[in-house]
């Protein structure tokens, strides 16, 4: 993955050591170990609603091993998958939103 100029790999432990050297350069952003981030960039393309299939695209792997390996369920799958729910049996209808501007005039004064 990370070969040298000749060809030969390098030691996985040079690539982690300077992973982490650059991670702490960035304060503020979450740390995730150099391994993790295969399995955090799978998982949140799931929770965001991505196919089963893309993922395994993009990872290159196929749809059984990323259903096995990342198809856990988060907190934010559950939470989504149950506002979605309540939406469709919600027998109100709802309004499009609308940003506030109408095109060339002001917006209305709220009474």
């Amino acid at each position: 993955m990370f070969p040298l100029p000749d060809g030969m790999p390098l030691d996985p432990d040079v690539i982690t050591g300077r992973f982490e050297r650059r991670t702490e350069e960035c304060p503020g952003v979450q740390r995730i170990r150099f391994h993790d981030q295969r399995h955090t960039h799978a998982t949140l393309l799931l929770e965001t609603g991505e196919s089963l299939k893309y993922v395994a695209e993009r990872l290159g792997d196929r749809e059984d091993t990323v259903l096995e390996t990342y198809g856990h369920v988060t907190a934010r799958m559950r939470t989504g998958a149950v506002s979605r729910l309540a939406a469709l049996l919600d027998p109100r209808p709802t309004a499009p939103k609308s940003s506030g501007r109408t095109a060339g005039r002001a917006s209305p004064t709220p009474p």
